[in-house]
C-alpha cells in the first residue's frame, strides 16, 4: 500500500503548499497576522510542554523499573515520590542511580 503524505510533509508538493501558506499570512493586515502568530505560537509552545511531560514520564517510569529492581518493597516510599520530583531532582537521582548510591543516599 502506497504512503500518502500530508501536505506539510516535506515532499516537493508540501513545500509548496508551505510556502503559499506563508505567503498569504504575510499578506495579512497587521493586526490579524500577529493574532495568528501568537495562536499558532501558543500550538508550539503546547508541543514543548507536552514533549517535556512525556519526557519526564518516560525518565519517572525508568528511575521506578531501576529503583524496583534494585530495592524492591524498600523504594516504594520513593516510587511513590517520582511524580513529584521535577526534572533537577529526578535527573540528581539518576546519576545516584548510576553510580550505585546505596538506598540511604539517595535524594
Amino acid at each position: 500500500m502506497p504512503v500518502k503524505f500530508a501536505p506539510c510533509d516535506f515532499t516537493p508538493g508540501g513545500l509548496k503548499v508551505v510556502r503559499i501558506f506563508k505567503q498569504a499570512v504575510e499578506l495579512l493586515p497587521g493586526e490579524e497576522r500577529q493574532a495568528f502568530m501568537r495562536y499558532k505560537n501558543s500550538f508550539i509552545e503546547e508541543g514543548i510542554e507536552k514533549g517535556r511531560q512525556a519526557n519526564l514520564d518516560v525518565l519517572r517510569k525508568g528511575l521506578k523499573l531501576m529503583l524496583t529492581a534494585r530495592f524492591g518493597l524498600r523504594a516504594d516510599a520513593l516510587v511513590n515520590r517520582l511524580a513529584q520530583l521535577d526534572l533537577a531532582a529526578l535527573d540528581k537521582l539518576s546519576s545516584q542511580m548510576d553510580a550505585d548510591a546505596d538506598f540511604d543516599e539517595l535524594i
